[in-house]
């Protein structure tokens, strides 16, 4: 039975909402907060099949202001609804669980919310990535 790996979807939509923002994005708070960003967190997946996964994401939508952080995450709902590819990348079925939703953080910096899935297909691990040498 072929072996076979899954592209990383967490870097595929991160670079893709880099790309259609052009606002910082990570998987993390930075250290020095922008004024605006947003963070990817995974969410969970499900595997469809052998070939196939669905992953899911939480988006958090930073600003300045409460108003600022629904229209970021609503602007980047309405992208991922018809989006085909992230960086290059086939993806299919993509769709968000609901509209973005507030979630006040201790920091008092404006912070909306929303989930996100898709679903990735696999390729041979033959050729589909470097390995590093064991030393064997």
């Amino acid at each position: 039975m072929e072996t076979l790996v899954f592209p990383d979807g967490k870097a595929l939509l991160i670079a893709w909402l880099k790309q259609l923002t052009g606002l910082t994005v990570a998987s993390a708070v930075p250290r020095t907060r922008p004024d605006e960003f947003i963070k990817v967190q995974d969410a969970g997946m499900q595997r469809v099949d052998r070939h196939i996964r669905e992953l899911s994401f939480t988006l958090e939508f930073w600003a300045k202001a409460t108003t600022r952080a629904y229209g970021i995450g609503a602007a980047v709902l309405a992208y991922f609804e018809s989006v085909d590819a992230l960086d290059g990348v086939t993806v299919y079925r993509p769709r968000d669980w609901g509209p973005p939703v507030e979630l006040p953080d201790e920091s008092g910096q404006p912070r909306y919310t929303a989930t996100v899935s898709f679903r990735l297909k696999s390729s041979p691990l033959s050729g589909a990535f470097f390995l590093p040498e064991t030393g064997r």
